[in-house]
Parts: structure tokens; C-alpha cells; sequence
């Protein structure tokens, strides 16, 4: 949290190829870097705390990434840290927060995520793939060119609650799997039951199962506006469902102190001639 609040992100190095030095000395002094400096910082004080922490290069689908896109090359520097005999990854520069696009440059935005400090490389899998393939920490070896097959996937949807091992076994299935769009919204949320890809078939009928505490009610919203409220016991909300409707689907909350607006959590995808394993 000290590194996100005190290193700025480079954002005229990054526009102009003009990196300031990234040794850690150097991103302590000049208080900016890019991720190679954010990456060489937290593995110097990682060292210094006695933890089991390497810096990782990579392929990052991260600012700039279009689905579909090939890499040249590496783009990106992370960390990894054993925790209770487990790899886990860290990222403190997309910790720090994300970039834009303005006019053709690199605009960076401070917007700190805990998420990305302490991932599990069956969610991480999705946007980050070390040059090292042995060092992806997940079952099945993935190289670059099923890296690129791959789906995009926010992390906003593992925070949801959805399991990376079976998404990742569903990809690897499939190189056409899509999962329902998701927010974060300003309070604690997570999907108990949901459907993980985000097509459902008019007429067949799903469960959803959602912890929000803080919670009044919640909806799915059709194509045409139809509101279909889940049941509410003690901030588990739950709701069978099935979509009539051909068009998206929304799943909105309405929360404590979020004034009249509801919320969204979630956007899925009615259809027909698909079956949702």
C-alpha cells in the first residue's frame, strides 16, 4: 500500500521510451517508474523482509490489449511470492491502478486494488503469462499461443466469486467461451451461485445466489425492462430464473447510502441454440 500511494507511474517515460532508472535506489529517489521499477522496488523489500519473492517478465493483457491480439514480445514485470508452499502473484503496478488512452498516450489513473496483491495464478492465467511457461504455477502448461486463444477476463469477475481452475478448464475447451460482464460496486459482493459463461438460453430456467449485505433489494432487468426481484434473507439474496426476453440481462443492486440508483453487478446474454454447461 505504501509503494501504490508514494511511486507515481511514468507516464512520459512510457509515452516517450525514456525510462528513469528502475533499480530500486532509483524509484525511491525519483518517487515514479514504470512496472519494471514498481516490480524491482517490491522485490528489493520483499528481500529485505525475508520473503520467497522473485520479479517475473511477461505478457500482460493489460493497457492497450485488444481481444485477439498477438505478442512480439514481453510487456510487462510482476512478482511472486511462496505462501504456505504456494506461488502466488503480485502486481503492484496494476495495483496502483490503470491507464487510458488520451489521444494517443499513456494516461495513468491512481485507483488502488487490493486484488492484484495476492492472486491466484488460475485467475491470473487470464492476463498474466511469465516467459517461463514452468513458472504459470497452474496444472495444465500454457504457452503463448494458447495464452492468446485465450479469453480476456476482468478480475472483477474472480472477485465476484467465480472459480479460475474450472474457468480455465472451460477455456481450454473452448476457444469461443465468454463469461457475463462484471462491476465492482461499492460494497462487499459475491456470487454463491451463478452461471459462468454469459449466454443463457431463453426458456431454461437458472439459479443465482447472491451475498451482499449491505443490500436492499436486488434485480435482473431485461431487454424490455422487466424487473424480476430475488428473494431476501438475512443479505443472501436468491432468485430462479428464466429468461423469455432475447437481449442482455442485467443484475442490479440497490445498497445502503447508494441514494435510489441500483447498481450493476453483472451483465449476461439471452439466447437460443446454445446449451451453458
Amino acid at each position: 500500500m505504501w509503494l501504490t500511494e508514494n511511486i507515481s507511474y511514468d507516464d512520459k517515460g512510457y509515452n516517450s521510451g525514456n525510462y528513469s532508472d528502475c533499480d530500486a535506489l532509483s524509484v525511491l529517489q525519483n518517487k515514479t517508474s514504470v512496472c519494471e521499477g514498481y516490480a524491482e522496488l517490491f522485490l528489493t523489500l520483499g528481500l529485505e523482509m525475508g520473503l520467497e519473492i522473485e520479479k517475473i517478465h511477461g505478457y500482460a493483457k493489460g493497457y492497450g490489449y485488444s481481444s485477439g491480439d498477438k505478442f512480439i514480445d514481453t510487456n510487462h514485470a510482476w512478482n511472486i511470492i511462496k505462501i504456505n508452499n504456494q506461488w502466488r502473484v503480485f502486481d503492484a503496478t496494476w495495483g496502483r491502478g490503470f491507464g487510458k488512452n488520451v489521444n494517443g498516450n499513456l494516461v495513468s489513473k491512481k485507483d488502488f486494488n487490493e486484488y492484484w496483491f495476492n492472486v491466484d495464478p488460475y485467475e491470473s492465467i487470464f492476463n498474466h503469462l511469465p516467459d517461463d511457461f514452468d513458472k504459470t504455477f497452474v496444472s495444465r502448461k500454457i504457452d503463448l499461443k494458447i495464452y492468446e486463444r485465450m479469453p480476456y477476463i476482468d478480475n472483477e469477475y474472480f472477485q465476484l466469486g467465480f472459480n479460475g481452475k474450472n474457468t480455465l478448464t472451460q477455456s481450454l475447451k473452448s476457444n469461443k467461451l465468454s463469461t457475463p460482464k462484471c462491476y465492482g460496486i461499492d460494497t462487499y459482493v459475491k456470487a454463491t451461485k451463478a452461471p459462468n459463461l454469459d449466454l443463457l438460453n431463453l426458456d431454461e430456467s437458472y439459479y443465482f445466489e447472491l451475498y451482499v449485505p449491505r443490500a436492499y433489494k436486488i434485480a435482473i432487468i431485461d431487454a424490455e425492462n422487466n424487473w424480476t426481484y430475488f428473494e431476501r434473507e438475512k443479505g443472501v439474496f436468491s432468485l430462479n430464473y428464466t429468461p423469455n426476453v432475447k437481449g442482455e440481462i442485467r443484475i442490479s443492486a440497490k445498497i445502503e447510502n447508494g441514494g435510489d440508483s441500483y447498481h450493476t453487478i453483472m451483465i449476461y446474454k439471452a439466447g437460443t441454440n446454445q446449451q451453458i454447461s
